[in-house]
């Protein structure tokens, strides 16, 4: 039976004491560069690995957040999970990110999931409204953030988007460019104008309808004067726009033009994220 490698173990073999072993590994309290080098070499040469459990069990911390969001394949959510895990790794956390799919009960095993395994937080876009639809989560005593919901009589904090002022620059930007009969629709199809406005109206739908959705923009666009779709789907962008305008912190960040580019490239693609997140890329 192969030796579990311990803390003890690597101590015996560098000839320190435990104490010593878990200041090196933890980077506690000082060790001298002769005595650290000695305790890494030997666990490099016994390939000590920590034993994360047993830490988070003493310390009760796991150093685990979780994030439960509406849907994996929305690219806005792509990119704020990134982010949040780059912040959090910076600090010395890991996150789990789980996917309600737009379905309360699946939301619910989600949240039990992640208070199950201790972490020691939650990021959450809520489906739903009301402090008794999530009495779990609140009740646990984990430190919750919520996203785009306000939450009253909780300790949790949230983030609201402007979607007020979001519209509110959107229509002073259609005003400007000299269009009058503006139709505002909410995640629906409206037939009685020139411009037609739908918000998110691809949000509650699986892959192959939200297909059957963008086909018939692309079918109807050409009667209108235009369309505007609000979507944080990228990919949905790129296949059925002329031009996007991105509005970030409830402001015009700025719009890029489909002219300018000879094809629908990932340059156009990574010029859009870089737009909406206001940040370059890292090339991998």
């Amino acid at each position: 039976m192969k030796q579990k490698i311990t803390m003890k173990f690597i101590a015996e073999k560098a000839s320190v004491s435990v104490a010593t072993v878990s200041s090196v590994i933890n980077n506690s309290n000082f060790v001298s560069k002769k005595l650290t080098d000695r305790v890494n070499k030997t666990i490099k040469k016994y390939k000590y690995q920590k034993d994360f459990l047993a830490t988070s069990l003493r310390k009760r911390m796991t150093k685990l957040i979780g994030i439960v969001i509406v849907d994996l394949t929305n690219t806005i959510n792509a990119i704020l999970c990134s982010e949040v895990e780059k912040l959090f790794r910076k600090h010395g956390y890991n996150t789990t990110i789980s996917s309600s799919e737009l379905d309360f009960k699946v939301e619910q095993e989600c949240i039990y999931e992640l208070i199950n395994r201790n972490i020691d937080g939650i990021i959450i876009i809520p489906l739903r409204e009301g402090r008794e639809n999530y009495k779990n989560l609140f009740d646990s005593g984990k430190p919750v953030v919520i996203l785009n919901r306000e939450f009253k009589n909780t300790n949790s904090d949230f983030i609201m988007f402007d979607s007020y002022n979001a519209m509110v620059d959107t229509i002073d930007h259609l005003a400007n460019l000299g269009h009058k009969r503006i139709a505002y629709i909410n995640r629906a199809i409206f037939w009685g104008r020139k411009i037609i406005i739908m918000d998110e109206p691809t949000a509650a739908l699986g892959v192959k309808e939200s297909a059957k959705v963008l086909d018939m923009i692309l079918n109807i666009r050409q009667n209108l004067d235009g369309i505007i779709v609000i979507t944080h789907n990228i990919e949905h962008i790129i296949r059925i726009a002329d031009r996007v305008m991105v509005l970030r912190t409830g402001r015009r960040a700025g719009s890029i033009d489909f002219k300018d580019y000879k094809e629908k490239s990932t340059e156009l693609h990574n010029d859009i994220v870089r737009l909406i997140t206001g940040a370059e890329l890292i090339a991998s």
